[in-house]
């Protein structure tokens, strides 16, 4: 039997318009599908990066409220930490807040520890009058530093 020549050409003939056509919207699907994965990825690292600022935030508005019920505070062990005493939720506690291990920590002389921040790498606690200068730096190299005007005299 043998093969018509009509038919031996169109094996030889490689790619038609319509495969070509073909091929290209599927490579402009998939590219397009490569870019929204890359913006996705891109979100996850400004939702992380978002993350350390409101953590950093809400760290600062928690020593903020104990400094501001606090009747004094003074500076421990060279700027390790901070002993506050504080008349709060009806009590008066003193409470430490101190740089530990891999965060800063906060005890109370009623016993118990919080972690308010974690993933620091150092923390100097300075007071100059009534203010006290925090500043820390993070497990990943970002320095954050604030200061707090504490309302009473500090010792």
């Amino acid at each position: 039997m043998r093969i018509p020549k009509r038919r031996s050409y169109l094996g030889d003939a490689g790619y038609t318009f319509i495969e070509a056509v073909f091929q290209l919207i599927v490579f402009m699907l998939f590219a397009q599908i490569v870019i929204l994965i890359i913006m996705w990825f891109t979100q996850f690292q400004t939702i992380d990066k978002m993350k350390d600022q409101i953590n950093w935030e809400l760290f600062v508005f928690d020593v903020n409220q104990y400094l501001l019920h606090s009747k004094e505070f003074e500076l421990l062990s060279r700027g390790a930490g901070i002993k506050v005493n504080a008349h709060m939720f009806g009590e008066q506690k003193i409470y430490i807040i101190e740089k530990s291990e891999k965060h800063i920590r906060k005890a109370s002389t009623l016993g118990g520890n919080e972690i308010m921040l974690g993933f620091v790498d150092s923390a100097t606690f300075s007071v100059n009058g009534n203010e006290l200068l925090l500043q820390v730096t993070m497990k990943n190299g970002v320095k954050r530093e604030r200061i707090f005007i504490v309302p009473t005299t500090s010792k």
